[in-house]
């Protein structure tokens, strides 16, 4: 799935396996479900990606269906009483891993402002400005069309087709 913003900027999110392939005994639920993820991120002239267990299974799938939500209009604006004291903005979709999250940053008409939070390995490694370890503090806002953004999550959830729920092997202690 590749999401741009009309000014050129882009985050693209490709499942490319389980973190586990091989399930084992050794494994609990939800172990068996983390999905690798690769992301290419241009912003400006700048260009970086990752590599990593950033997803569960379900949690990639609530992002296309949020995705598509954002898109017929029926997730708000990300509004500033979500705030903290440091004025940061907290996103109305994060996962287990913060490495990504998500908000509506505007809207206007047909045009929707997707807040894309960077977070650890999936911020820019080489920018002074941005402390990895301050989780959502770093993100892209990409202004697309509703239409391209839901093509995109519709992308997305066809991509996940090949990476069903599993259950580990795991023998249940009880």
């Amino acid at each position: 799935m590749k999401i741009q913003g009309l000014n050129g900027d882009s985050i693209s999110l490709e499942p490319t396996g389980y973190q586990f392939p091989v399930l084992s005994p050794r494994l609990r639920d939800p172990d068996s479900n983390w999905l690798m993820i690769r992301g290419t991120v241009v912003v400006d002239t700048r260009i970086w990606s990752f590599h990593e267990p950033s997803l569960l299974v379900n949690e990639a799938n609530q992002l296309g269906s949020w995705l598509i939500e954002v898109a017929r209009g029926a997730v708000p604006v990300t509004e500033n009483d979500l705030e903290t004291p440091e004025g940061e903005v907290w996103p109305s979709l994060y996962f287990v891993e913060p490495n990504l999250a998500f908000s509506v940053a505007s809207r206007v008409g047909t045009l929707v402002s997707v807040r894309v939070h960077l977070s650890l390995e999936s911020a820019p490694r080489d920018d002074p400005h941005v402390e990895s370890f301050d989780i959502y503090k770093y993100f892209v806002d990409l202004q697309v069309t509703s239409s391209e953004l839901e093509s995109a999550a519709r992308e997305w959830l066809d991509s996940l087709a090949l990476f069903p729920s599993r259950r580990s092997t795991a023998e249940d202690p009880d």
